[in-house]
């Protein structure tokens, strides 16, 4: 009988005129005792339909997984359509396309999927729009050899079926959790891994981007995606850039000096060096010999003697030969 209604009998078979997306529904069958014999549930699916009725496409495909960790654990959700809201009919889980065996259990939210290469479980969400699975054969230490092969039948209340496919690794579709930050200072803040990201951390590093916004974005929904900051943004980071290629090519142009070139090198500064240490220790000599006359009042004429014979190494001594004369 279907929904308690007689359908034709031959035998103890009946049979059921399927037409269009008629005839589907849920049958059942009793002996003449009264006794429960099979249920059936017929759910139609159109084949060759060029539009989906039931689910709605976002960000261009209709399942849309992502997962928190490398661990095996993953999430899929969905929209449905405005008027067409449904449930979950069948899941299917796999790596690879072998004899993968699934089962339900008797709620309808718990399914189990097993093969030689793969274990997944998945449940339904309370809400109804979307699964979570876990491979519990999933190596987070090894590279993945195989995709994940996830397949939902969705059903209506008019029992109108349609299923919906994805394929993925878990690195193609990883997406860390948010990250916790604490101020520690005006100038300083610190931040810390998710606390759902895999362990060790030394074995899946994670790269952080720090973006700055002002605190009266008034227009700023989500200042991560929100367009004009993310302008403001890549203009401060050109400014940036235009910054540091100029102070580098005034560094190259001054390392490329040739007076700044002789310079650069250890033996002319100590040549030099030496040399002015030398001409000032001779004329503070010449001063304190000069004074030592002054004071015993003696002829200098020597001393201009000694003065213009030092002129011929360097100037320093013709102010004094001036004074004497």
């Amino acid at each position: 009988m279907k929904d308690k209604e007689a359908g034709a009998q031959r035998g103890n078979t009946y049979q059921v005129r399927l037409q269009e997306s008629l005839g589907g529904g849920s049958y059942t069958c009793y002996s003449r005792n009264g006794s429960l014999l099979n249920h059936t549930e017929v759910l139609i699916q159109e084949k060759g339909a060029v539009r989906r009725k039931i689910l709605v496409k976002t960000d261009q495909d209709y399942l849309k997984c992502s997962a928190q960790n490398l661990n095996g654990e993953f999430r899929c959700s969905w929209t449905w359509d405005r008027l067409r809201v449904g449930v979950v009919a069948f899941i299917r889980a796999q790596r690879a396309s072998d004899d993968t065996q699934c089962s339900v259990d008797s709620g309808g939210k718990h399914w189990s999927c097993s093969s030689h290469h793969s274990k997944f479980r998945c449940s339904v969400d309370d809400s109804g729009n979307g699964i979570t699975c876990v491979d519990e054969l999933h190596c987070p230490y090894a590279e993945e050899i195989q995709q994940i092969h996830i397949t939902v039948y969705v059903k209506t209340k008019h029992f109108l079926v349609e299923n919906y496919s994805k394929h993925f690794y878990l690195s193609e579709i990883v997406k860390p959790d948010k990250v916790h930050i604490n101020k520690v200072n005006t100038t300083m803040i610190e931040w810390s891994y998710p606390s759902s990201w895999s362990i060790p951390f030394s074995y899946f590093p994670l790269t952080f981007q720090i973006a700055l916004f002002k605190r009266d974005c008034e227009m700023c929904v989500n200042p991560c995606t929100d367009s004009k900051a993310t302008k403001i943004e890549e203009k401060q980071e050109e400014q940036r850039e235009q910054r540091e290629q100029t102070s580098t090519k005034q560094k190259k142009g001054l390392m490329d000096n040739p007076i700044t070139e002789q310079l650069r090198k250890p033996p002319v500064l100590i040549y030099l060096f030496l040399n002015i240490s030398i001409y000032l220790i001779l004329y503070l000599i010449v001063c304190i010999v000069y004074l030592f006359l002054i004071i015993s009042k003696k002829n200098v004429s020597n001393l201009s003697f000694v003065l213009l014979h030092h002129n011929s190494f360097m100037n320093i001594g013709f102010p004094f030969v001036s004074l004497f004369q």
